[in-house]
């Protein structure tokens, strides 16, 4: 629900969607988690680079996840990361894995 309305949302609105996210990232339930990592992506297509850094944050976040469902699910999040993102945010990408995913997909692009 969250990707659907937050393109028309004002930046502030927008900012609090980001940390309830962020928030429910650190939620018990895997499925809570997984549910955050497959609104990512959208999310960050309708987002404005003022939200960028706390959506690189998450990312990171969601990347060390111990679930290899929720790890999955940031992927389609990746390839937005590649076409949006400025290079000094992709670098703060901290995740290893998720540096060489970028890198990979920079190369093929």
């Amino acid at each position: 629900m969250a990707p659907l309305v937050f393109s028309k949302l004002d930046e502030n609105k927008k900012s609090d969607i980001v940390a309830m996210l962020s928030k429910l990232s650190e939620d018990d339930a895997p499925a809570v988690r997984r549910s955050v990592a497959k609104s990512l992506s959208p999310i960050l297509r309708r987002s404005s680079s003022g939200s960028y850094k706390e959506l690189v944050e998450l990312y990171n976040r969601l990347s060390k996840d111990d679930q290899d469902s929720i790890r999955i699910q940031i992927i389609p999040a990746s390839t937005v990361f590649v076409e949006l993102l400025p290079w000094d945010m992709k670098v703060g990408i901290r995740h290893a894995k998720t540096k060489l995913t970028f890198f990979i997909l920079i190369c093929i692009r």
